[in-house]
């Protein structure tokens, strides 16, 4: 999961958001909180734009997603929410049409996340983990504890390691938020790890050129340094799926004492996809 930037909002969106606003409304002075099924389905009109901003991949599992197969995501959702503890609570009618709220994401994902939105302290006494107060902005007093692919670095928080052949992501330094979005996304489900080995597998050729590079001359090298800015231009490049993954599997093979001693930076490469920094 990298760091998504939507831009600005689609033009329709404000006209949109405000007729839909004032219909769910009438439902409020009812009474009552809006079903699911009566939000409708006018939000189709951004997703094409959300899909071409993320390069045509899921914001959540970084994978390419043809847009008849996906959906148009709400961070916080909208009918109702389930908290760390299962609980289900109202949602966040409010900022259903909120471009904030709003990211493309892929069929599986969408699914699994579902009304998950915990948030930190919600499974202790009441007003630790208090949500917003309804038609309230985020984030407010909140502290979710689910990665927000717009406002939060997923490298930062999940890693890709190698584990009995096999690229897992983890919770990088032992991130909550890292382990929360794993669990709940299930970026640790089967058809994943059989893409995040195809990717891997892809990137041999390259990891063998560089390899091949520094055996065959001493560092620092002006060859490795130019074999490296190549591929790493090429593979870190944002809208390539999967970057997360690829950056990790070149902190893997060239680690950062590796690095250092050629004098090649991975830092440089990937500083358009996280705030993250490993010092080479």
């Amino acid at each position: 999961m990298i760091l998504v930037d939507r831009g600005p909002e689609h033009p329709d969106l404000p006209a949109i958001r405000t007729a839909e606003l004032a219909r769910i409304e009438v439902i409020r002075s009812a009474g009552r909180f809006p079903r699911s099924d009566e939000f409708g389905a006018r939000l189709r009109a951004v997703r094409s734009l959300l899909r071409a901003r993320q390069h045509f991949v899921c914001c959540y599992c970084e994978k390419f997603s043809e847009e008849k197969y996906a959906t148009v995501e709400h961070v916080r959702p909208k009918a109702e929410t389930r908290r760390s503890n299962g609980r289900l609570e109202r949602g966040y009618w409010w900022l259903a049409w909120s471009w904030e709220n709003l990211l493309f994401c892929c069929e599986q994902c969408n699914g699994h996340k579902d009304t998950w939105f915990p948030l930190r302290g919600d499974d202790q006494p009441p007003h630790v983990g208090r949500p917003l107060a309804e038609r309230d902005v985020p984030p407010g007093h909140e502290h979710p504890l689910l990665l927000d692919p717009a406002a939060d670095d997923g490298i930062a928080a999940i890693q890709f390691r190698l584990v009995r052949g096999r690229w897992i992501p983890q919770p990088r330094e032992g991130s909550r938020r890292g382990y929360e979005t794993i669990q709940r996304i299930q970026l640790d489900r089967s058809d994943l790890l059989d893409l995040y080995t195809s990717v891997a597998r892809d990137l041999d050729e390259s990891v063998a050129r560089i390899r091949s590079a520094m055996s065959t001359t001493t560092p620092p090298s002006s060859v490795v340094s130019a074999i490296w800015h190549e591929v790493l231009r090429r593979q870190l490049r944002p809208g390539a799926p999967l970057c997360g993954l690829r950056y990790d599997i070149f902190d893997h093979h060239f680690p950062r004492r590796v690095r250092q001693r050629w004098d090649i930076s991975l830092d440089e490469h990937a500083s358009r996809l996280t705030a993250r920094r490993t010092g080479a």
